[in-house]
């Protein structure tokens, strides 16, 4: 899986995207708190990138703003 951490203001969320579990397509998962997650399924590779790029440029239109990858995430 790939993964990304955002912040905004004092809210951080984690951005995944990951095989399903059947392997037969990709899981853009969006994770606010160990209790709110949003899952998109896409079947192949050239739906996942659009759809990958739509969801970036949501969360940075959003005020999210990518975490320095030196930085860990808040438990």
């Amino acid at each position: 899986p790939m993964v990304w951490f955002f912040e905004r203001e004092s809210e951080r969320l984690q951005y995944e995207i990951r095989r399903e579990p059947t392997g037969e397509g990709y899981e853009l998962v969006i994770r606010a708190s160990a209790d709110e997650k949003t899952v998109q399924k896409v079947a192949s590779p050239s739906e996942l990138i659009e759809r990958s790029q739509d969801v970036w440029n949501f969360l940075l239109n959003g005020g999210w703003r990518p975490l320095d990858s030196q930085t860990p995430p808040r438990g």
